[in-house]
């Protein structure tokens, strides 16, 4: 076992970015199995708005529990709309309510060594890459034309002396996805 995860590491080193993209979901597993003395009630609210009250006893793993549930609207939709909502909201707050929730999570570790997804770390005048290699300047975000050619501000930060440097340069599409650094300071 020991072999094959110092076997991984170098693969996962030579890789340019690893991204972890992780989903938590929630469920609920109490199931209702009957309902019983659904009432609804319509009333008026503060700016003309409707309000559909909806309740009703709803069995869940053999024991009875009152559900709520309303919703508000501008009377712009029949009220049998306006009802199914709150019912639908009165059902899954007592099946929140009356059962147990369960957590499941996935995590995957994707890694890419393609060139075309790195940053580019340090740049001259004449450095090319894709536009999503340069760092962009979030003092100049828009792109302007200079002679015809479209051209954005770049920022570059570099560690020169025991310092951390940040300069700025302009690029400009030069063909296909590339952008070539035109000017930094």
């Amino acid at each position: 076992m020991k072999a094959l995860v110092l076997l991984l590491f170098p693969a996962m080193a030579l890789a340019g970015e690893c991204v972890l993209q992780s989903k938590t979901v929630t469920q609920n597993r109490g199931v209702i199995t009957e309902r019983a003395d659904i009432r609804h009630v319509v009333t008026p609210v503060i700016n003309g708005y409707q309000r559909c009250i909806v309740s009703f006893r709803a069995k869940i793993n053999h024991e009875w529990h009152t559900a709520h549930g309303d919703y508000d609207w501008t009377g712009n939709r029949p009220i049998q709309e306006a009802c199914t909502v709150a019912y639908q909201r009165a059902e899954a707050e007592v099946q929140r309510r009356a059962s147990p929730t369960t957590l499941a999570s996935d995590s995957v570790l994707i890694c890419s060594d393609r060139p075309e997804h790195e940053t580019i770390r340090a740049t001259q005048i004449g450095t090319v890459g894709r536009l999503s290699q340069f760092r962009p300047n979030p003092d100049r975000p828009r792109e302007f034309y200079h002679n015809g050619t479209q051209c954005r501000w770049f920022l570059d930060t570099e560690f020169r002396n025991n310092d951390v440097n940040t300069f700025q340069g302009v690029i400009c599409h030069v063909q296909n996805q590339n952008w070539i650094v035109v000017d930094k300071f």
